[in-house]
């Protein structure tokens, strides 16, 4: 995520996603609500942020979900006030045609 303009109010608010499993996951956050297509992102967009998006398994970590700072680009992008967090296990991102990850939901 390119802009960077947290506050340490930003940050301690973020979410926190506990990965309650064995598996690797990523935590993708979507503003598009109610579109819950995954046309806002790609798998490439997802490798370029892993960082950001990883939950390592039986851990939680804050989501990095506050990207937009100036007020003209959240009326550009944000549609909603809701988020939505798209929950991917790493290896089928990792190892499926992105299509046919789209094709699931």
């Amino acid at each position: 995520m390119a802009n960077r303009c947290y506050t340490a109010e930003d940050i301690a608010a973020r979410i926190t996603v506990e990965n309650k499993t064995s598996n690797y996951l990523y935590c993708v956050p979507s503003y598009s609500y109610p579109d819950t297509s995954l046309d806002f992102t790609n798998k490439d967009q997802i490798f370029r942020n892993s960082t950001v998006y990883d939950i390592a398994p039986n851990t939680s970590d804050k989501i990095d979900y506050i990207s937009l700072c100036r007020a003209s680009e959240w009326q550009r992008v944000v549609i909603s006030d809701t988020l939505i967090l798209f929950i991917f296990k790493k290896d089928i991102v990792d190892n499926t045609d992105w299509s046919a990850i789209e094709s699931q939901i």
